[in-house]
């Protein structure tokens, strides 16, 4: 078989890739917050890597629950610190993300039951969100 340019360009290309990929993969870390592919379907949910050995993870999603997949199934979501639930109870003073997003606003924990929180918010507005979208204050 004869090979062309071309064939050359393509395999070197794939191989860059593979290359590239890898080592953005190694990166997670226990308690980084994801996204990742629930049953390896396709649509993304948000959670915390809670164990991971190579490129297995185990994730606790936000909603309660958990799975065991590889990293390839899941991506970094933003730069957020994750916050462990017993960390922040009710009463705590905490910044939160509003609405999932760049800023943090003050406010209370109002009410919490596991992962989920309901923030009175220092401007009178409320919200029911997740922990990690939430940091001490």
């Amino acid at each position: 078989m004869k090979y062309t340019h071309f064939h050359l360009l393509f395999a070197l290309v794939l191989v860059s890739l593979v290359f590239v990929a890898a080592p953005a993969m190694a990166d997670f870390s226990v308690d980084d917050r994801v996204e990742c592919r629930w049953k390896n379907g396709s649509t993304w949910y948000p959670g915390v890597i809670a164990e991971k050995t190579g490129n297995q993870v185990f994730i606790h999603y936000n909603d309660g629950d958990k799975e065991h997949t590889t990293v390839n199934k899941c991506r970094r979501v933003g730069d957020r610190p994750y916050v462990r639930p017993g960390v922040l109870v009710k009463g705590s003073r905490v910044s939160c993300y509003w609405k999932n997003g760049k800023t943090l606003y003050p406010g209370v924990i109002a009410e919490k039951t596991g992962n989920q929180v309901f923030i009175h918010y220092n401007d009178g507005d409320k919200e029911h969100t997740t922990i990690d979208m939430c940091q001490p204050r």
